[in-house]
């Protein structure tokens, strides 16, 4: 409850700052921090509001391609959720400075982080990056330093050869991932006798187990945006000192 109550307070901090200011991070440095990465295009979102009251926007992707992502993370490519704080609820805009922004049908190419909650996007608006065509070959733009000399752009060949060099593979099409569900092997074991004793303490084990597993999922996806959020004021303050 902490950790999550702290994240509120700190997203509504960065909330009443107009702007943050990133300081420039080249893409090889994104893609080493991440946990996977995806091609795909935009098809939509959901806002959701958490128990603890933070608004989270859940997009939708039909993914392309992908790299350090299984099959069984791949069971629906039409549909494939990425999660970032914001959203609107009740009428009311909840802007998280920094976040992404999509459009319909847009075709790109998001860093991913993992968790027990399911997929964030990698450090807000850093982790968006879009596919421009330059003569004959493809570039992975960021939309954060799309400008910039050094870190604005690499090429698609480069970004494949950081991805192998990060995951062990390059982007992958989906199509080429089969998933393959495999019949768990029935083998006849004899029923052990048990007590009344035993039979009544089981369902409760198996309770207390679930409740605490499912703390652990919480708190690892709220300690993923307490980072990212921290982060972000970081930067904005060692910005605003420098100038």
């Amino acid at each position: 409850m902490f950790i999550r109550c702290l994240v509120i307070s700190l997203i509504q901090t960065v909330g009443s700052v107009l702007a943050v200011q990133y300081v420039p991070t080249s893409i090889d440095s994104q893609i080493q921090s991440s946990d996977a990465v995806i091609r795909a295009s935009y098809q939509g979102r959901e806002f959701k509001k958490s128990s603890d009251g933070l608004i989270l926007t859940e997009s939708s992707f039909k993914v392309v391609s992908s790299s350090g992502l299984g099959s069984s993370e791949l069971l629906n490519t039409d549909a494939f959720k990425v999660i970032h704080p914001g959203g609107e609820w009740g009428g009311v805009k909840h802007h998280i400075p920094g976040g992404p922004q999509f459009k319909q049908d847009e075709e790109v190419i998001l860093l991913l982080t993992k968790t027990s909650d399911g997929h964030v996007l990698h450090n807000l608006g850093m982790g968006k990056y879009k596919i421009v065509m330059e003569g004959n070959k493809e570039f992975v733009k960021s939309t954060v330093f799309g400008d910039h000399p050094s870190f604005g752009k690499m090429s698609l060949e480069d970004f494949n050869k950081e991805l192998e060099s990060r995951f062990g593979e390059a982007l992958k099409s989906v199509k080429d991932r089969r998933f393959v569900y495999k019949k768990p092997i029935e083998k006849n074991v004899p029923l052990a006798k048990t007590t009344e004793d035993s039979s009544q303490r089981n369902p409760a084990s198996l309770e207390d187990t679930s409740e605490e597993r499912g703390h652990g999922r919480f708190n690892f996806f709220w300690l993923t945006l307490i980072l990212a959020v921290l982060g972000a004021i970081f930067i904005l303050f060692t910005r605003q000192k420098d100038d």
